[in-house]
């Protein structure tokens, strides 16, 4: 954010993590979890994430320039985003936050490993890659227990979060009996256009101060 500037600040929880959630693919709605260890690795690569709205657009904050925090919490995936408000755009989203009429938060990321349960109906996500993800401000996503909130006030840093999926074709690499099978993408694909899947927010607020 730029110094004595007025900034807006975006905060909320991007991914509820250990809590199941009903998601939807090509067979049908499955469970999908979402791992708390399950960032550990990406977030101490210090990972390039941009602050996005709908997961397109220009970033309005980012891991790299200091304006967009990631963390772990108690919760999940937390993100603080520091927003210049100079700019038209996240004026306009700080007005749509603050009217209730975006009240949800999405990430997109790469999976490198999950497990589905043996009757396919639980998919647990257990490594995931941020780098060159993002998380969103969305109108709706999928995880209906992440939330977002924003204020504004002057110099205040960093950024806010959001959530994803994973997709069934990996139902062909499962083979062993356990209760939740292994899978490894050898080749991740990132989650993007009619792939990408959100984590949405349960409740949004937003505030000046």
């Amino acid at each position: 954010a730029p110094e004595g500037g007025l900034v807006h600040q975006a905060s909320g929880i991007a991914s509820v993590t250990d809590v199941p959630y009903e998601m939807y693919d090509m067979f049908g709605p499955f469970e999908e979890i979402m791992d708390h260890r399950a960032f550990d690795e990406t977030l101490a690569n210090e990972p390039d994430v941009a602050f996005l709205v709908n997961h397109r657009g220009l970033s309005m904050a980012r891991t790299t320039n200091g304006t967009l925090e990631l963390s772990m919490v108690k919760e999940g995936l937390n993100s603080e985003a520091g927003l210049n408000a100079k700019r038209s755009d996240i004026s306009d989203l700080v007005i749509a936050i603050d009217d209730r009429t975006a009240d949800q938060m999405s990430f997109a990321f790469m999976l490198e490993e999950g497990w589905w349960s043996e009757n396919f109906e639980t998919f647990k996500i257990t490594k995931l890659n941020l780098d060159r993800g993002d998380v969103s401000a969305v109108n709706y996503g999928a995880n209906p227990y992440t939330s977002i909130a924003a204020r504004s006030r002057e110099i205040l840093d960093d950024l806010d979060r959001l959530p994803i999926g994973a997709k069934r074709e990996a139902l062909a690499r499962l083979s062993a009996p356990e209760d939740l099978t292994p899978v490894s993408a050898s080749t991740p694909a990132p989650v993007v256009g009619e792939d990408l899947t959100g984590r949405s927010t349960l409740s949004l607020g937003a505030w000046i101060a």
